[in-house]
């Protein structure tokens, strides 16, 4: 954006001097006005006294819209200021003063040592990697595919790889694609190298309903969902089965339904025990057993991102699903109710810690500091993750996020700053084991055969037909 405004010779001089909100507010100050204050417009957007809910609502009526992650970012660095020298000062609708950007408290600890984590780099080639918000799975022990997602210039289905040592993966680049083109949709694992592809979307107003079963090295379609959605949160469970809650339909509704699906018979809707969350798309869920866990964070159908915890507890037997709201926990751990305010952050379970890895945050900007944390699970506490500054700080937006539990990586992403241009992350970051310096993944270029699987060629059509049956070719 900086470099945008001084191409066109409009260069914003006055950033340098006062980059932050306290600094513009501090300027009108120390330049005489009696009162002054600053708000991002990512702040007043979220905020019902200066926007309705039905105005926000509304703006989906002249063109349906899913860029929330873009659109957090580029409202997060402009803002509105209000000064005035008259009398005493009365604080109107949708105006306060700046708030801090999610606050470093002392009760936000540092991640222990005993944790082995670090966050190592290896650059990439400029044309590898380029697409977000697809979904990452795994092609054997030593092979990661990003499928799906958002390309420089349209919606892919063919996929990314990633490998280290001696994968081999020449006959990949030949495997026909699951489905149409789509993004935002889930891939879980389901026992035994099995994985499930499920929904996604065309345009924010074409949702997917169709799903399909990796298996025995080839993709099958199996019963699709009872309501196409995407943004949903999906978790394996019990190792066969495959848990979803909420998401957002075709119509731009957020969804709050949990369904559980089984090989042999599908998708069942689960009743919902006792109080139940709100709905929402985008949203944090987690397994911390093999049948319960954690749900967080996500957005309204207004536009708004949600603060609140919740726990679930599954009974597959039964077909239900209860939730307990863990939401007070968070009052009584300043900043905490902040950090847990996340829409598109993913949850992973990395050397016995549950990690939350980046996304958007409501009202401001995520710091460095808060884009990966992890979580007390007992308490709820959030726990700080050092990081090397030597380190390139990826965009943790509509990235590729897989792990095995003792390494996590992140690769992919990147967002579109509207007028300003595209940033891509050009690269491969590993969570892995403190001491060690470097890492050995790799994207696997094969860039001259991509017509399935591979990376940065010509996708198929989004018309195509599916593939019933394709053989692939794993390590």
């Amino acid at each position: 954006m900086i470099k945008h405004f001084k191409k066109v010779q409009s260069p914003l001089n006055s950033l340098g001097k006062y980059p932050t909100l306290e600094d513009q507010t501090l300027r009108f100050e120390s330049a005489g006005w009696k009162t002054a204050f600053a708000r991002s417009l990512w702040d007043l957007w979220s905020d019902d006294s200066f926007l309705s809910p039905q105005s926000r609502i509304s703006l989906d009526e002249v063109e349906p819209f899913d860029e929330w992650e873009e659109f957090a970012l580029f409202s997060s660095h402009y803002s509105l200021l209000y000064a005035e020298n008259s009398g005493s000062f009365t604080t109107e609708p949708g105006m306060r003063p700046f708030l801090p950007s999610l606050p470093l408290d002392a009760n936000i600890s540092v991640l222990d040592s005993s944790t082995p984590i670090s966050l190592k780099f290896k650059e990439a080639s400029q044309y590898l990697g380029l697409r977000r918000f697809g979904s990452a799975f795994s092609l054997g022990e030593d092979a990661i595919a990003f499928h799906g997602g958002m390309g420089p210039d349209t919606r892919l289905d063919s996929s990314e790889i990633v490998t280290q040592g001696s994968a081999r993966l020449e006959q990949v680049a030949k495997v026909p694609a699951p489905g149409k083109a789509r993004m935002c949709h889930t891939i879980s694992m389901v026992g035994n190298g099995k994985h499930l592809l499920v929904g996604g979307r065309a345009s924010p107003d074409a949702a997917f309903a169709d799903c399909w079963l990796l298996s025995s090295g080839s993709w099958h379609p199996v019963q699709p969902l009872p309501t196409p959605r995407y943004r949903h949160c999906a978790v394996s469970v019990r190792e066969i089965n495959v848990l979803i809650f909420g998401g957002k339909d075709s119509a731009g509704n957020p969804l709050k339904e949990s369904l559980l699906w089984d090989e042999e018979e599908g998708w069942k809707h689960l009743q919902m025990a006792g109080t139940q969350p709100q709905a929402r798309f985008g949203a944090s869920m987690g397994a911390l057993s093999t049948t319960s866990g954690i749900l967080f964070g996500g957005m309204t159908g207004s536009g708004t991102i949600l603060n609140d915890l919740w726990e679930w507890q599954l009974d597959a037997k039964q077909a239900c699903i209860s939730f307990r709201d863990r939401s007070d926990d968070l009052s009584t751990i300043p900043g905490a109710a902040e950090c847990y305010a996340r829409f598109g952050a993913t949850l992973v379970q990395h050397w016995g810690a549950t990690l939350v890895i980046g996304g958007v945050s409501s009202n401001s900007l995520l710091r460095k500091e808060h884009e990966i944390m992890a979580i007390d699970t007992t308490t709820f506490r959030p726990k700080l993750l050092p990081r090397s500054e030597s380190i390139p700080r990826p965009l943790l937006v509509g990235c590729a996020i897989h792990t095995d539990g003792s390494e996590t990586l992140i690769f992919g992403g990147g967002a579109v700053c509207y007028a300003f241009g595209m940033y891509w992350n050009r690269g491969i970051w590993v969570l892995g084991e403190s001491d060690d310096s470097k890492h050995s993944w790799k994207f696997q270029d094969i860039h001259a055969n991509s017509k399935g699987l591979g990376a940065g060629g010509k996708p198929q059509s989004e018309n195509s037909a599916p593939s019933e049956k394709a053989p692939l070719s794993l390590p």
